[in-house]
C-alpha cells in the first residue's frame, strides 16, 4: 500500500509540475501578445485601405507584410511579388493589343455590311439582310469588346500590385505606401491607359450601328 501511495505521489507531482509549466507558458504567451497587439495592428492593412489602394483581392499578399520584422526578407518578398505583376501586365498587354486589332477588324468589315442593307428595296429585305450579315459580326465585336473590358480590369488591378511592391521593396513603410497609393492623381494615370480611349470609341461605335439595327428592325416590311 504504501509503494502504491508513493507512486501515486509521483504521478501527481508529475502532472502538477505539467500543468503548471502549461499555465506559465499559456500566460507568458498571453503577455506577449497583448503587450504586441497594438504594435502588430498598426502593421496590418486592412480591408478598406486594401480597396481604396485597388488590392483588395491581393489581401494574401499584401495584408502583413508589414509584420514581416525583417526588412531584407520582407524586400526580397516584395520584389518576387514585384515580377510576378509585372509578368502578367506583359502577358495582358499582348492580349489586348491582340483584341484591338480584332475589334478594329471588325468594325471596319461591319461598315460594308450596313451600306449594303442600307440599300436594300424593302424593309423586309433589310430585315433579312441584318440578320443575315449583321447579327454574327455584331455579336462577335460585342464579345470582343466585353473580353478587352474584362482584361482592362485585371491588367489595372496588376498596375496596383506592381506600384504596391515596387514601393515597398524600395524600403518605403505601411503609411507612405498606402498614401501614396490612394492619391488621385496618380490613381487616375493607371486607370486612364491607352486601351481606355480606345475602348470607349468602339463602345460608341457599337451604340451607333445597334442604332442603325434598331431603326431596321422598327420599319420591319414597310416601303420605303
Amino acid at each position: 500500500m504504501i509503494y502504491i501511495n508513493s507512486i501515486c505521489g509521483r504521478l501527481m507531482d508529475t502532472t502538477t509540475i505539467a500543468a503548471v509549466t502549461a499555465a506559465a507558458a499559456f500566460f507568458g504567451g498571453a503577455v506577449v501578445y497583448y503587450l504586441t497587439r497594438d504594435a502588430q495592428s498598426d502593421l496590418i492593412i486592412y480591408d478598406d485601405d486594401l480597396r481604396s489602394m485597388g488590392l483588395l483581392h491581393a489581401r494574401r499578399e499584401v495584408a502583413e507584410i508589414f509584420l514581416l520584422k525583417n526588412e531584407d526578407r520582407r524586400i526580397l518578398f516584395a520584389k518576387n511579388e514585384f515580377a510576378k505583376a509585372e509578368e502578367t501586365k506583359e502577358v495582358y498587354d499582348e492580349q489586348m493589343i491582340e483584341l484591338e486589332d480584332d475589334i478594329e477588324r471588325l468594325n471596319d468589315s461591319l461598315n460594308p455590311i450596313i451600306e449594303t442593307i442600307s440599300g436594300q428595296d424593302s424593309q423586309g429585305q433589310e430585315e433579312i439582310m441584318s440578320q443575315a450579315k449583321f447579327t454574327r459580326p455584331f455579336m462577335k465585336l460585342t464579345d470582343h469588346l466585353a473580353r478587352l473590358s474584362t482584361i482592362l480590369n485585371a491588367y489595372v488591378f496588376e498596375c496596383s500590385k506592381s506600384r504596391f511592391f515596387e514601393m515597398v521593396k524600395q524600403g518605403y513603410e505601411k503609411d507612405a505606401v498606402i498614401e501614396n497609393m490612394v492619391d488621385k492623381n496618380r490613381g487616375q494615370d493607371v486607370i486612364d491607359t491607352k486601351f481606355s480611349a480606345f475602348l470607349k470609341a468602339q463602345m460608341k461605335s457599337m451604340e451607333l450601328k445597334m442604332s442603325t439595327q434598331d431603326k431596321i428592325k422598327d420599319r420591319f416590311l414597310s416601303e420605303k
